[in-house]
């Protein structure tokens, strides 16, 4: 068989172009910031994440999930698993694609953000946040939903689980309930 010699030429070009500095943001330079992000502003981007979804303005791509059915188990026991979610707002500048792994055992919670921009598909910014972003993510939808859904009196809150879900949760649920009776169900 013979290949034309325009196949076998390899356009290297791209290879001259100098990549976008990408900034690594490591957990201590992250953790600095923790408690500036229990605030109504993160429930206001919360919010704003929630509607420009329903409005059909953003896109997300279905979940990737290592070790767990139908793909084959990982490594750290039969509970690790990792998920990669890649998600952005329609002509937003950027795209984020995160990867989150969780359950090896003997492990906690462990992750990445990559954050990349959407014109030159280059990643801009490593978060090295050992999945806590998700977590105050996730407090926030909560504390959102609790908003507009909770009583106007509230005497007591229920939480099942005592991990670092159930910490984040009651600190983001201190900006929409006075509240402080916590009843907690844990494994032990």
């Amino acid at each position: 068989m013979i290949i034309g010699a325009s196949l076998l030429a390899y356009d290297s070009s791209h290879l001259e172009m100098e990549p976008t500095p990408l900034r690594v943001v490591t957990m201590r330079q992250i953790a600095d910031l923790l408690p500036n992000l229990i605030s109504d502003d993160t429930l206001q981007n919360q919010k704003a994440a929630f509607v420009a979804h329903s409005m059909n303005k953003g896109t997300i791509s279905p979940v990737q999930t290592l070790g767990q059915t139908p793909a084959g188990p990982m490594l750290g026991g039969k509970q690790s698993q990792v998920c990669v979610k890649t998600g952005y707002i329609n002509e937003d500048e950027i795209f984020v694609t995160k990867v989150a792994g969780g359950g090896a055992e003997g492990y906690g919670n462990t992750g990445i953000v990559l954050v990349s921009s959407q014109r030159s598909l280059q990643p801009q910014y490593v978060l090295q946040d050992n999945a806590i972003l998700t977590e105050i993510r996730t407090a926030a939808a909560t504390a959102l939903a609790s908003r507009y859904f909770l009583p106007k009196k509230v005497t007591r809150i229920g939480l099942f689980g005592g991990g670092v879900q159930a910490f984040w949760q009651l600190r983001f649920l201190t900006l929409v309930t006075d509240c402080r009776d916590v009843v907690l169900k844990t494994r032990s």
